[in-house]
């Protein structure tokens, strides 16, 4: 069973790179975009992020899930 997690009703997109230190992540939030860039910041999102990643469905189940709903519409 999938648990909601803090974040998980916004917009999270990281993004990085070769170089480390110019990692950013960049939110959607009801004022308007919000860029994060402070290391334990970065830690924290990435952390989510991976957790998010560990519960959902992979690409092919994802869409078979996605295709399923819409047959029932």
């Amino acid at each position: 069973m999938a648990r909601a997690y803090p974040g998980s009703g916004q917009t999270i997109l990281y993004m990085h790179g070769p170089v480390p230190q110019l990692d950013t992540v960049s939110l959607d939030q009801s004022h308007g975009p919000a860029l994060v860039d402070a290391e334990a910041q970065l830690h924290m999102y990435r952390v989510l992020l991976d957790r998010m990643e560990a519960v959902a469905l992979p690409p092919e189940r994802s869409r078979d899930f996605i295709h399923t709903i819409a047959q029932g519409l």
